[in-house]
This record gives C-alpha cells, sequence and structure tokens, in this order.
C-alpha cells in the first residue's frame, strides 16, 4: 500500500494505529494518520486541509499524524 502509494505520488490517509506506527519508524512516502474517531475524520480533515496539504508538499518522504490537538511530522527514521 505504502510503494504503491508513493509510486503514484498519492498520500496515504489512515486510521490504523498499529501501520502509522511503522511507519513513523521508517518514513517512507507521504503518510497522514487521523488519531479521531471515524465519525470525526471528516470535519477534522476539513478544519486542518491546509495544514496537512502543506506538510506534505514540503517532502517526499514525511508522515505526519492529525489531531483535534494539532499535527505532528516526521521526516527521519526513527
Amino acid at each position: 500500500m505504502t510503494v504503491y502509494a508513493h509510486e503514484q505520488g498519492a498520500v496515504l490517509l489512515t486510521h490504523d494505529k498499529e501501520f502509522s506506527q511503522r511507519r513513523k519508524r521508517n518514513v517512507i512516502g507521504r503518510h497522514v494518520w487521523l488519531r479521531c474517531l471515524d465519525l470525526d475524520a471528516p470535519a477534522l480533515v476539513e478544519r486542518r486541509l491546509d495544514e496537512i496539504v502543506a506538510a506534505v508538499s514540503i517532502r517526499e518522504d514525511i508522515w505526519v499524524r492529525v489531531s483535534q490537538d494539532g499535527m505532528d511530522t516526521s521526516f527521519a527514521w526513527e
């Protein structure tokens, strides 16, 4: 999934905590982890869309955690 999204120039958007934590340790492509309830995701993305777009636009390999409290990013393998 990650490789395919990366090859397509797409952003991978997910709620999957385990998958997102693995991606943070090995940042490949553009990965956005939504830390919210499924039902709250559309409103969270709408509220933070400009920030998300700005973040994923700065690097080819970036991990972003988005929550009601804000955003965190990671660029390097940790």
